[in-house]
């Protein structure tokens, strides 16, 4: 039998950091002044699946990861941002 005694696993400090990154696209999303409909448009894909994604009900896949950062223009300092800020969390 294995005793995690309280401590995290490294499957859940993952799981963490990729649900605050999920959400840090939402934030950066609404802080540009972009819908949800939006984005989905921008992606084609419809407002459901943008909110299950930045909801950490579905994974994100990297294409749309990828357009996330083009929609809202972010250049690469703010990309890498949504990245490392996360580790504050650990």
């Amino acid at each position: 039998m294995v005793y995690n005694w309280g401590m995290k696993t490294r499957k859940q400090i993952c799981e963490e950091k990729a649900l605050w990154t999920l959400k840090q696209l939402g934030v950066m999303r609404k802080v540009r002044g972009m819908t949800q409909a939006q984005m989905a448009e921008w992606l084609e894909t419809t407002q459901a699946t943008i909110s299950r994604w930045e909801s950490g009900d579905a994974t994100m896949p990297l294409w749309a990861v990828c357009g996330y950062f083009k929609a809202l223009g972010l250049n690469r300092a703010e990309q890498g941002g949504i990245f490392t800020e996360g580790k504050a969390h650990e």
